[in-house]
């Protein structure tokens, strides 16, 4: 299933709607929007990837999730890729070993999923 358009709005529309009503909830707290960044590598450059995974998000109205999808499990640099990982609010990155195509790993790997 895939959750956007219609599906997505829909369902947030639904949600908004139940908390005003059931909940009292006097006002639903303001979207922001979300940008998510996936990054397949399999030569797994660390350097390169640090600049990206080092995008500078202050003053971004905006929830930035990057993921650092590894294709070779097997790398040299993969200890040094999951270094790069990063929980700051609103900043999010996350590295996943995959060793397989990156789509797939989405589609199939939770915990590599946003």
């Amino acid at each position: 299933m895939c959750w956007r358009d219609e599906l997505l709005s829909g369902a947030v529309s639904q949600l908004e709607a139940w908390l005003l009503s059931e909940q009292g909830v006097t006002q639903v707290v303001k979207q922001i929007p979300c940008i998510n960044v996936v990054v397949p590598s399999y030569r797994c450059n660390v350097e390169m990837l640090r600049r990206i995974t080092a995008l500078d998000v202050t003053g971004c109205s905006a929830s930035v999730h990057i993921l650092v999808v590894v294709d070779d499990p097997n790398s040299t640099s993969l200890e040094d890729v999951q270094a790069l990982e990063d929980w700051s609010p609103g900043h999010l990155v996350s590295c996943c070993a995959a060793g397989l195509n990156s789509v797939f790993v989405l589609q199939t790997q939770p915990s590599c999923s946003f």
